[in-house]
């Protein structure tokens, strides 16, 4: 089983599909990386301020704070949870969405040329939910969902 699958009690599967941990983690150093030049580049201006600088610095700290921040945690946050209850998405530690198989429209499998395979989970309402085949857990997510309706 894997890391983040778990059974819940006896008929009870639970799949939880997320990023890989080595994109979660390449992200994680890549934004440790800016955010280091970030400081530092803050620093210096802070240090050896010339006369028009002030707008750069509120520039690296909002770059940092609203965009390197936020997309960090996103991708280590991100995951869809399946179980008998039905589809759940959650982001930030919040769940985003949450479906019951009966608002489940259809399953579909999606290859875009030269790319691995994406799984679609259409919904009544019109939106739907994607993850890469190649994600943790996602080919137990596409037995489980096989196990509901027919993967076109």
């Amino acid at each position: 089983m894997g890391k983040h699958k778990r059974n819940t009690g006896p008929g009870n599967k639970t799949v939880v599909v997320r990023q890989p941990t080595a994109h979660r983690v390449f992200v994680t150093i890549l934004s440790v990386l800016f955010m280091s030049v970030t400081v530092f580049l803050s620093v210096y201006l802070w240090i050896f301020a010339q006369e028009g600088s002030g707008p750069v610095f509120l520039l690296l700290i909002l770059f940092e704070g609203g965009i390197c921040v936020p997309l960090t945690l996103w991708h280590i946050t991100w995951r869809v949870t399946l179980d008998e209850r039905g589809v759940r998405k959650e982001v930030f530690g919040r769940t985003t969405r949450s479906y019951a198989w009966t608002q489940v429209q259809g399953v579909e499998r999606f290859k875009p040329t030269g790319e691995l395979s994406y799984i679609y989970v259409l919904f009544m309402d019109g939106k739907k939910l994607s993850f890469r085949i190649d994600w943790e857990n996602a080919l137990e997510a596409v037995v489980f969902l096989q196990s509901r309706f027919s993967v076109n």
